[in-house]
């Protein structure tokens, strides 16, 4: 069979094969990319749509809180939780609570290099693994009973976090308490990354605001941690409001 002979026998279906071919092409090579981008271009613009809604919240959230009572609260937090060892600061409270209570300190020093701690810590509980660092702090002190009492309740205290992690006490031949202690002294750095634009940010609760008025309630007795009760204004570049246009 000749060419011409098949288009005279077929001369009715070439046009629409070609045509059903040249729009299965356009399909595959124009409007299938097409419906594709239209579909990453709905998901992306829905993932920024909920990113917006969380940075409003973000703002609203952050409008219906006052700055000084933030910065208030910073400081409280931070001579509580230094954000650095400031070893100064933990043997200066321990001395003005020996001092207040009574008792005599015989000896004080570091015990552990105060390294992170790790859960290679026998010690450590989830309060040490919910803070960034501690100090392990070995300390010998003397008194009466009652001294030495009021020593473990003032320490508990006061405003620079020290955690009694363990102790041994006995009387001497004069009679009074020898009692040596393990302490923990916590710190926590700055953090080195901020969160993202969609993190959510959520208001104190009411245990968080019961917290943070018990810590303002403590007192500050370690002179090296009154740096922090003056921190510098917040800069915000030539704008008094960062959120403003």
């Amino acid at each position: 069979m000749t060419f011409r002979k098949f288009l005279r026998m077929y001369n009715k279906f070439v046009l629409p094969t070609v045509i059903l071919v040249i729009c299965i092409i356009a399909v595959f090579s124009g409007i299938v990319p097409a419906v594709r981008s239209i579909q990453n271009q709905y998901i992306e613009q829905d993932a920024l749509n909920k990113e917006i809604a969380v940075i409003r919240k973000k703002v609203q959230t952050l409008e219906a809180l006052d700055e000084n009572t933030l910065r208030r609260q910073v400081i409280d937090l931070m001579t509580a939780v230094p954000p650095s060892k400031q070893l100064p600061s933990v043997f200066s409270t321990l001395d003005s609570v020996a001092l207040q209570s009574g008792v005599t300190v015989d000896s004080m020093s570091m015990g552990s290099s105060g390294n992170i701690a790790s859960d290679s810590s026998s010690a450590a509980s989830s309060l040490s693994r919910s803070t960034s660092g501690l100090l392990d702090i070995e300390m010998s002190v003397n008194g009466t009973s009652d001294q030495a009492k009021q020593f473990l309740d003032t320490l508990a205290d006061v405003r620079r976090f020290v955690r009694v992690n363990s102790f041994s006490a006995g009387y001497g031949e004069d009679g009074l308490v020898k009692m040596g202690l393990l302490l923990d002294a916590f710190y926590a750095p700055y953090p080195k990354t901020l969160g993202k634009s969609g993190d959510l940010l959520e208001p104190f609760t009411a245990n968080e605001e019961v917290l943070l008025s018990q810590v303002a309630r403590m007192p500050l007795i370690s002179q090296e941690l009154a740096q922090y009760e003056s921190l510098p204004p917040v800069e915000y570049g030539n704008k008094a409001d960062p959120f403003s246009y």
